[in-house]
């Protein structure tokens, strides 16, 4: 049986990794004209293309289905002219 503060320490990781997502759902949806802005929304569409089993597994850390996630995030990319699917 987990105690209070175990329960506490779960929720907030489950906070921290829907962070990451979020920053991804940033990155993406940023108009920035900035090199480093530009590189993060690429760096974020690699992710979601070519690194399945982290993404997976931070949906999963996150408490979020990663079916659901990865489809709005690809509505988002095509969307703001992010996505070339490469496979």
């Amino acid at each position: 049986m987990l105690f209070f503060h175990e329960l506490k320490e779960l929720e907030r990781l489950k906070y921290f990794w829907r962070a990451v997502i979020n920053k991804a759902i940033s990155d993406i949806r940023s108009k920035s004209p900035d090199t480093e802005a530009r590189q993060l929304k690429v760096d974020a569409y690699i992710w979601l293309e070519n690194d399945k089993e982290d993404f997976d597994l931070v949906c999963e850390y996150s408490g979020m289905c990663k079916t659901l996630v990865r489809t709005k995030l690809v509505e988002l990319a095509k969307a703001r002219g992010v996505w070339r699917k490469t496979n």
